[in-house]
């Protein structure tokens, strides 16, 4: 895995030594005959086998969202099968229970990172766990949205707005025109940036506050 913010990272199967390079991080690992592919004639880890060893380095919403990235529904990488197939081969078991955890909370169809790290938190917190990717049809606009998060039973969805909803006119007016159609099937959003995924706490108390003014009673 290239970092490029930090060394390149590099793993040889044992019982091979690990590459020790200036600019280099170098590691051993048991890997199986599955756990290797090619890409352009260079050996590297499976995308399964990958996703395993992030397992020692990110967190369990990380985690997730890399799942999720593997999995998306439009051009998946692998799927939950070859996932939790990888789970029972990798060598770590203390691994293999954390990898457990975010393959079960891992979704198919959501789009970003952010949505990734929202819904792990609310999912986590005890609330409802939203809808990734929800499409809905505008009766009154006629035309079909597709809502990042989502609460159907509530009518309210939550959407991620990256600095490009700011910075772009046309995508400015776009995201006013779609709010106003929402709002006519009686719906709500609210919205979230980069900004509220440092306070996740302070984004899930707000989520709280209008489910329960929608009628949650959990």
């Amino acid at each position: 895995m290239n970092n490029v913010d930090g060394p390149l990272e590099t793993t040889v199967p044992v019982p091979g030594r690990a590459m020790r390079r200036r600019g280099v991080l170098g590691h051993r690992a048991l890997l199986l005959p599955g756990d290797i592919e090619f890409s352009r004639n260079v050996p590297v880890t499976s995308v399964e086998r990958t996703w395993c060893d992030l397992a020692g380095i990110l967190q369990l919403p990380d985690l997730v969202a890399v799942a999720d990235y593997l999995l998306w529904h439009e051009t998946p990488r692998s799927t939950a099968g070859r996932l939790a197939e990888a789970i029972e081969t990798y060598p770590s078991r203390a691994g293999r229970r954390v990898l457990r955890r975010a393959l079960d909370l891992s979704s198919d169809h959501s789009r970003s990172r952010p949505e990734s790290l929202v819904r792990v938190d609310l999912a986590l917190s005890g609330l409802p766990t939203p809808q990734a990717n929800y499409e809905l049809y505008l009766t009154v606009a006629r035309r079909t949205v597709y809502f990042d998060l989502a609460y159907p039973e509530y009518k309210l969805e939550l959407e991620y707005h990256g600095d490009q909803h700011r910075t772009d006119i046309r995508q400015w007016r776009s995201d006013v025109r779609r709010a106003n159609d929402i709002g006519d099937e009686g719906w709500q959003t609210l919205q979230f940036t980069a900004a509220d995924l440092t306070n996740l706490p302070g984004l899930r108390g707000r989520v709280e506050r209008r489910l329960r003014s929608l009628g949650w009673n959990g």
